[in-house]
């Protein structure tokens, strides 16, 4: 769970996000509704336009990843853990 300064940190970050036209300021704003919405059938609503949106873009997101570089988890759109492919450096002997 995350502290109020840090909810209102993302929904700041999101106005910026919205500013700039990047959808990544929708899915925070839409993540954070859910996070307050009680209501099961809106909250339902509310995961289904997450994923949209997110499936949406998120080969956008992952072409700012470096080459070899997968996100294999998001928070907000944003890659927190990533894999790594390509050839392995071998020491030298």
């Amino acid at each position: 769970m995350q502290t109020r300064t840090a909810l209102a940190a993302w929904r700041a970050y999101s106005d910026v996000l919205l500013e700039r036209g990047d959808a990544r300021g929708s899915l925070i704003a839409l993540e954070l509704r859910l996070t307050r919405e009680v209501r099961e059938d809106r909250r339902e609503a509310l995961r289904t336009e997450i994923d949209r949106l997110a499936k949406e873009h998120e080969g956008s997101w992952d072409a700012e990843l470096p080459e070899g570089v997968r996100a294999v988890a998001r928070l907000y759109g944003f890659a927190t853990k990533v894999a790594v492919t390509g050839r392995r450096r071998h020491p030298r002997a």
